[in-house]
């Protein structure tokens, strides 16, 4: 079941003053309960690196998630969050470190044992526990985004 999401009236948001304007808040730490929406594979264009892309749609809170930052962050309607598996087997430990990370979250995802590609395509609408974790941004580190820091069986 997908969540309608209210789309922003473009004129209402030009005709705004820009001092009017707040930068949004990331979503609270903690855990997630989400579904996985949709799983990508491909190769990362600048490195030449094997990725696995996963969009989760959030649906609920499980633990430690502050209430009160939720609703200022605006809440769980229509939110994703986005983690890449970088699958590199250059990595000095020939890639064992993300291929073991894939396989932990196909597991924790319900998928049964088998082929990776194959499983990585069943886990797709299977329901999963999320961590977020606040990273400050590279450039400014008072900006704080919610990224993904590992799964857990729900």
């Amino acid at each position: 079941m997908k969540t309608r999401i209210e789309r922003p009236n473009f004129t209402d948001i030009l005709g705004m003053h820009s001092d009017d304007i707040d930068r949004p808040k990331p979503l609270p730490t903690g855990t997630y309960s989400a579904v996985v929406q949709d799983i990508k594979e491909g190769i990362f264009e600048k490195s030449g690196t094997p990725v696995v892309e996963v969009v989760f749609g959030l649906t609920g809170v499980i633990d430690a998630v502050d209430e009160e930052a939720l609703a200022a962050a605006g809440g769980l309607n229509g939110r994703t969050i986005r983690h890449t598996f970088w699958l590199d087997p250059t990595n000095r430990d020939g890639g064992h470190r993300a291929a073991w990370e894939l396989k932990n979250f196909l597991d924790n995802c319900g998928v049964e044992p088998g082929i990776m590609g194959a499983r990585v395509e069943a886990a797709v609408n299977a329901e999963v526990g999320i961590e977020l974790v606040h990273v400050p941004d590279k450039r400014n580190t008072g900006n704080l985004y919610a990224n993904y820091s590992r799964s857990v069986k729900l």
